[in-house]
């Protein structure tokens, strides 16, 4: 029974994984730029770069889904 349970259990946690992988790929797909919404409609481009980079926007992927998991 402890073995089912324990099964059941790695499961849950790669599913919940998977889960949050394809909201960050489909919410990193979608159209606009974040930076762009944040800075305002009156930002410079250099406003815009250095919310990029507070946001880490300017990041690999990888490294924004592991910021996004909060283990990077």
């Amino acid at each position: 029974m402890r073995r089912y349970i324990v099964k059941r259990i790695l499961l849950m946690l790669l599913l919940l994984l998977g889960m949050s992988f394809i909201v960050f790929a489909s919410l990193y797909i979608a159209p606009g730029d974040p930076a762009t919404m944040v800075a305002g409609p009156s930002a410079t481009e250099a406003d815009i770069e250095a919310v990029r980079a507070s946001l880490g926007l300017d990041r690999p992927f990888l490294v924004q889904y592991l910021l996004y998991l909060n283990v990077y």
